[in-house]
């Protein structure tokens, strides 16, 4: 693999760190890290060409896989496959969460470089987050991002 320097990106309150891109690996799969703050999470919805592996690092995950409730601690796996609706958020309220996931084929880290380029450009404005989701075959099924309160 090629060496490159990892890419940081705020997505919201959410911080993204591509740790391996699909360029380095010939577009099998992308690696990243993310952080999301207390309480927060992204709302329901899929990816129609990439399956995705989260380890939780710190923290914990909790959402929802295909209908199914699922709570992750430091260490344990979620695998979701393509096509499969779901949310994930932070568990806490209190303390931010930690975690890696790795997308095959790659293609996610290259829709969050775009996507956070363009919410701080503004030009995902007027229907530009959602030409930018269909691009990249992202269907939400309800808000983007949520956040929960104490």
């Amino acid at each position: 693999m090629n060496e490159r320097p990892a890419k940081d990106f705020s997505i919201g309150k959410a911080q993204v760190r591509v740790l391996v891109t699909g360029e380095q690996t010939g577009k099998r799969y992308a690696v990243t890290e993310s952080v999301y703050p207390p309480g927060s999470g992204l709302g329901k919805h899929k990816h129609l060409g990439f399956d995705e592996t989260n380890i939780v690092i710190d923290g914990a995950l909790q959402g929802e896989v295909a209908g199914r409730p699922f709570h992750s601690r430091p260490g344990e796996v979620l695998q979701i496959a393509k096509g499969t609706l779901h949310t994930v958020e932070n568990a806490s309220l209190e303390h931010p969460v930690t975690f890696i996931s790795i997308y095959s084929p790659s293609g996610m880290d290259e829709y969050f470089a775009k996507m956070a380029s363009g919410l701080q450009s503004g030009r995902l404005a007027h229907g530009g987050r959602e030409a930018l989701q269909k691009e990249y075959g992202i269907v939400f099924e309800g808000p983007f991002f949520t956040q929960r309160r104490k």
